[in-house]
């Protein structure tokens, strides 16, 4: 009698050591209470400086000279006007040539693509006087930025407001750039990322303003995959009960195996890998919330082995990124 009055509370202490030991090997944990239990009328809005972008999200890109002349390096096809006092037969505008030269009248042939006007005025004047002109000379640009026009022109043909790129990361966080071909933004927030690729296009252009804006994103969605009605990506403002999500795929099949749901929840530098059983835990999963970029997953058969689902199902199917740490619970 005495063993079976206590039977109960001796399995309960071996469970709890059970799964204390089985933690310490596999870093248990939940996401943290104050993002993860919400209230349904609390916005989670993820700012820009705080959301990496994953796989899926859509960004466009908009290119523009940026306006400070100050310091523009004269570039191929830039046109230069060059003024010379009294002498109209050498006031004359220059258009810099494929090999970055220009030849002024009565001068050799001289580079000028890669260094500012005042250097250029610089060299003009000094070449005329050592020609013997003495006249007031001035150098501008009537024409500037022309690889970069032509470049913005092409890749926004409609006008960059009307009209953005706009660019997809894959499955494997690269999207397709012009002129530089894909690039690995996963994971990255959108400032970090802004920097990167204007980084790279500096390369090609040395007075590009580029700004990205993140257009779509799973930030803004849900995404309920398996054994449901609907499965699919579902707008959410704010957070909302697990169970009102899967409210929102008409429910479950009559094939769904209740006993093993599965979250996928990125939180900050973390995904939170969370099984649930609906059938004997309904009222602790009205406290769960869910919010967007979050991912539910309602399986056709039991999940006895969360580790090996993680291995076989979430990391290939699941667009998340793949250099953070999954935390099981």
């Amino acid at each position: 009698m005495l063993v079976n009055k206590y039977a109960p509370s001796f399995r309960n202490i071996f469970v709890g050591i059970f799964l204390l030991s089985f933690s310490a090997c596999t870093q248990i944990q939940s996401p943290d209470v104050g993002q993860h239990n919400l209230s349904p009328t609390t916005e989670f809005a993820i700012p820009d400086d705080v959301y990496r972008l994953k796989p899926g999200d859509r960004v466009s890109m908009i290119v523009v000279p940026k306006t400070e002349l100050v310091n523009y390096r004269i570039n191929v096809g830039d046109e230069i006007n060059v003024l010379v006092q009294d002498r109209e037969d050498l006031s004359i505008d220059y258009v810099v040539n494929p090999d970055g030269s220009i030849q002024l009248m009565q001068l050799e042939p001289m580079i000028v693509s890669g260094i500012t006007m005042q250097e250029l005025n610089r060299k003009v004047n000094l070449a005329y006087q050592k020609q013997g002109l003495e006249s007031y000379i001035t150098v501008g640009l009537r024409k500037f930025n022309t690889p970069l026009n032509e470049f913005i022109r092409i890749l926004t043909p409609a006008g960059v407001q009307n009209n953005p790129f706009i660019t997809t990361l894959e499955i494997d966080g690269k999207a397709n750039f012009p002129l530089l071909g894909q690039l690995d933004i996963a994971n990255k927030t959108l400032k970090e990322a802004n920097d990167f690729v204007a980084n790279k296009y500096l390369s090609l252009f040395d007075n590009a303003d580029i700004t990205l804006r993140i257009e779509d994103s799973a930030r803004h969605t849900i995404t309920i995959l398996g054994a449901v009605r609907e499965p699919g990506s579902f707008p959410i403002a704010g957070t909302a009960p697990l169970l009102t999500v899967l409210g929102a795929a008409k429910g479950y099949t009559d094939e769904a195996q209740l006993d093993s749901i599965i979250t996928v929840q990125p939180r900050g530098n973390k995904v939170y890998v969370n099984k649930f059983n609906l059938e004997e835990n309904i009222v602790q999963l009205t406290d769960v919330k869910m919010a967007p970029g979050d991912t539910i997953y309602v399986p056709k058969k039991t999940i006895s082995d969360i580790n090996l689902f993680v291995d076989q199902y979430i990391r290939k199917n699941i667009p998340i990124t793949t250099n953070l740490p999954l935390l099981l619970f």
